[in-house]
């Protein structure tokens, strides 16, 4: 994300509007705020099928509360996950 006000750890994760996840870490990213971004790491339900090209886009409610809405993907395949987010960078 370029920008994410609101996120944090725990933050809910839904497709279709049905829980799936949440928010489990975010770090900066970028050498200098010119090129600042977030990069938000997910950990999602084993159990449901989230295919390659979703799109997350972070939403908030009129009350205020902050989540990520998993846009459905072009992809016909599973997008491919990780046991652990380290697994990821390797």
């Amino acid at each position: 994300f370029t920008e994410a006000p609101g996120i944090d750890r725990g933050i809910p994760v839904r497709k279709s509007g049905v829980r799936v996840g949440e928010v489990f870490a975010f770090e900066f990213t970028g050498k200098d705020e010119a090129e600042d971004g977030l990069l938000v790491t997910l950990a999602l339900d084993s159990r449901y099928y989230i295919r390659e090209g979703t799109i997350p886009k972070l939403g908030r409610a009129i009350i205020g509360d902050v989540s990520i809405d998993l846009l459905p993907g072009d992809g016909e395949r599973r997008m491919p996950t990780f046991a652990t987010a380290t697994e990821s960078q390797k």
